[in-house]
């Protein structure tokens, strides 16, 4: 093909048709420029379907991962959300107007210290196509939503006051009981309480701010939970 045009042209020269050689040079220019755009346009069709392919198993695997947590925040938003309502009735019992120490030493047997947050999640394909920077082969969309969601399943992890809680756990416990044991000596020892205004603010005091704790991670994991399946669903369409 090089050879053949390439004739064409020293004939033109030798005939001495410059205007004729001319033309037919800009047409030759024109021809090879198309030829590369179209080169282009195939070699970026390449990468695009490349992406594409390579996003699908990316968004495959983000399913797979966000499957798991949202069983997760489904189990653990149901045990605070009943942690939470148990704790409420306790607080509703101490603030009744005859309450007195009998009804607050009640309370505190039938106090328990456990709660559900959850240290960690399902994220090792996000960080992967975060470190890759291949989150960009995904929707603007997609990627919002993503970036959102790993943003607050930071707040519950970091931002649970739970060490807050520990504290003021430990505050009590240190120099009261809680929960109920046989009837003994020792029993009946740790429940002798002599300073009863102590007492009362410590017991108190504990509840309201777990009251307080089991409300603002459970919101949290509410939030999260949403967001979540909004990602799922996107995912979903856009496959």
């Amino acid at each position: 093909m090089i050879k053949f045009f390439r004739k064409i042209r020293q004939k033109l020269l030798v005939e001495n048709r410059f205007n004729k050689y001319l033309l037919y040079a800009i047409g030759e220019i024109i021809l090879v420029v198309i030829g590369i755009l179209i080169a282009l346009q195939i070699n970026n069709w390449n990468e695009k379907n490349k992406d594409r392919k390579e996003a699908n198993l990316i968004k495959e695997s983000l399913l797979e991962d966000f499957i798991k947590d949202t069983i997760v925040l489904s189990n653990t938003i149901r045990y605070n959300q009943r942690d939470l309502d148990y704790t409420i009735d306790l607080i509703a019992r101490f603030e009744q107007p005859k309450v007195n120490l009998d009804t607050l030493k009640a309370i505190a047997r039938d106090y328990y210290p456990n709660y559900t947050i959850i240290s960690n999640f399902n994220d090792a394909t996000f960080q992967s196509i975060l470190s890759t920077g291949k989150i960009n082969i995904l929707s603007k969309e997609l990627r919002t939503l993503l970036l959102e969601n790993k943003k607050l399943q930071n707040l519950i992890i970091e931002g649970s006051n739970q060490d807050l809680y520990l504290k003021k756990a430990g505050e009590y416990s240190a120099n009261y009981p809680f929960g109920d044991s046989n009837k003994n000596y020792v029993h009946d020892l740790m429940w002798n309480i002599n300073d009863e205004r102590d007492f009362t603010a410590k017991l108190t005091t504990l509840n309201k701010f777990r009251r307080f704790f089991l409300n603002q991670n459970l919101q949290r994991e509410k939030n999260l939970l949403k967001i979540t399946k909004e990602i799922m669903s996107k995912i979903t369409e856009e496959q």
